[in-house]
C-alpha cells in the first residue's frame, strides 16, 4: 500500500476465457476499492491469437510499469516465449518489470493433474529454458523457485 501513496494505477487483466476474467475482476475490485479511486481494474477479453501478437495487445494499452503473467508462456515453445518476453519488455516503461510464471521440470511437478484432468500440453521449464527466454539485453534478471517447487517467478526490470 505505501508504494501506491498518492499514484494512480491502472491494472489491466487479460483472459481469453469470458468467465474466468470475470471471476478475475471480482476478485480484484474489492482490493482496488481500498485504495479510494486511485486503482483502476480493467478487463480484456482477448482470444490467444490476440495474445500472441503481443505488441499489438500491448499497443492497446501504452507503456506499463508492470506485466505480470501467471499461466501464459506454459503453452508456447521457447522461441515463442523468448519473442513475446521481447515484444513485452519493450512495452515497459523505464524502471518496469516483466514477470512470468511457468511451471518447473522438477520431481513434485503438477503434471498429472495438469496434464491428464485438463488435457492441457505444457512446457515445463528448467532453470536453463527460463534464462534463455529471458535473454534481455540491460535487464535486471531475478529468477527463483516458489514455495511450492513447481513453479518458477522471473522478473526482468528495465534500467530506470
Amino acid at each position: 500500500a505505501e508504494s501506491f501513496s498518492g499514484k494512480h494505477v491502472n491494472i489491466h487483466l487479460v483472459e481469453q476465457d469470458h468467465h474466468a476474467l470475470q471471476h478475475a475482476i471480482e476478485l480484484a475490485l474489492p482490493a482496488a476499492a481500498a485504495y479510494d479511486g486511485r486503482v483502476n481494474v480493467q478487463g480484456l477479453n482477448a482470444s490467444f491469437k490476440d495474445v500472441l501478437r503481443a505488441g499489438a495487445l500491448a499497443e492497446a494499452y501504452g507503456p506499463q510499469d508492470v506485466i505480470y503473467s501467471l499461466g501464459l508462456i506454459v503453452y508456447f515453445p521457447l522461441s515463442t516465449g523468448k519473442r513475446m518476453a521481447r515484444d513485452l519488455y519493450e512495452r515497459l516503461k523505464p524502471g518496469g518489470v516483466l514477470t512470468w510464471c511457468n511451471v518447473a521440470t522438477c520431481r513434485e511437478t503438477c503434471y498429472w493433474p495438469l496434464e491428464f484432468l485438463t488435457d492441457w500440453t505444457l512446457y515445463y521449464r528448467n532453470e536453463a529454458e527460463m534464462r534463455e527466454m529471458f535473454d534481455l539485453p540491460g535487464a535486471e534478471i531475478t529468477l527463483e523457485m516458489e514455495d511450492s517447487n513447481q513453479i518458477w517467478v522471473i522478473n526482468a526490470k528495465k534500467p530506470g
